[in-house]
């Protein structure tokens, strides 16, 4: 009888040795699964945040590319302006110099006429 009593406590001992163990077994487990989803999500934010700031970036690239092109197109139109207005400038000059040069032969003309009734 008492050998039994004793076997029968060092099977239930072993039981929850066994159980304790298990448990402790089931535990890590469960930690590494949390660890391992932890990780998994933080790579995935990594992931999303690298891809927003690409986009960042290529939205950055584009407003650049676009503020260049429209410099350009600025100068472009200034430099025309600058163009036209030389342009219209030298019309004037060469206006001024014509008629400078038609009063001159008009100045000429009279003063002919007049030395002309002069020695009449």
């Amino acid at each position: 009888k008492k050998k039994t009593k004793k076997k029968k406590k060092e099977e239930e001992f072993r039981q929850q040795k066994e159980l304790a163990e298990r448990k402790k077994q089931e535990q890590e487990a469960s930690d590494l699964l949390k660890k391992q989803e932890q990780l998994r999500a933080e790579a995935e934010a990594k992931k999303l945040k690298e891809k927003e700031e690409e986009e960042l970036n290529k939205k950055r690239l584009l407003d650049e590319q676009k503020r260049k092109e429209e410099e350009k197109a600025n100068l472009l139109k200034q430099q025309e302006i600058q163009n036209r207005i030389e342009a219209e400038r030298k019309k004037i000059e060469e206006q001024a110099l014509k008629t400078k040069l038609e009063l001159e032969k008009l100045k000429k003309q009279q003063e002919d006429a007049r030395k002309l009734q002069e020695q009449q």
